[in-house]
């Protein structure tokens, strides 16, 4: 059974940032993600500032009520509804679980109206 995996690397592929862009450019893309972020706000409703993905972008990461719950659609869920375990063949009829936090990264595979999108990894 082959699968289709889609790799997005948010940061590389909008320019953001190049392979070889020195560490204090880094560091200030980090300081500016931070500045953005409302952090009374986040702690406030249940969130925790972490860093995420490759390049460890803060962020604020809140988990879901609903986190773990059977599903077969995103709509049912406060996030996604995600395959566990495995990735199945994109198209093929899927049961997931709602995912647990709003973290970006990482690599997933969606369900929509019973049905398993391609499966991807975001960084």
């Amino acid at each position: 059974m082959k699968h289709r995996i889609i790799i997005i690397g948010l940061l590389f592929s909008s320019g953001l940032l190049a392979a070889n862009e020195p560490d204090d450019a880094l560091q200030q893309m980090r300081a500016d993600a931070l500045a953005r972020i409302d952090v009374n706000a986040c702690l406030d409703n249940g969130g925790v500032i972490k860093p995420v993905c490759m390049n460890a972008i803060p962020a604020c990461i809140y988990k879901y009520p609903d986190a773990g719950k059977q599903c077969s659609s995103g709509s049912e869920c406060e996030g996604d509804c995600l395959v566990v375990g495995h990735f199945v063949a994109e198209g093929s009829a899927a049961i997931g679980q709602c995912s647990v936090d709003n973290d970006p990264c990482g690599c997933y595979q969606r369900i929509l109206d019973g049905v398993a999108e391609y499966a991807m990894c975001t960084d």
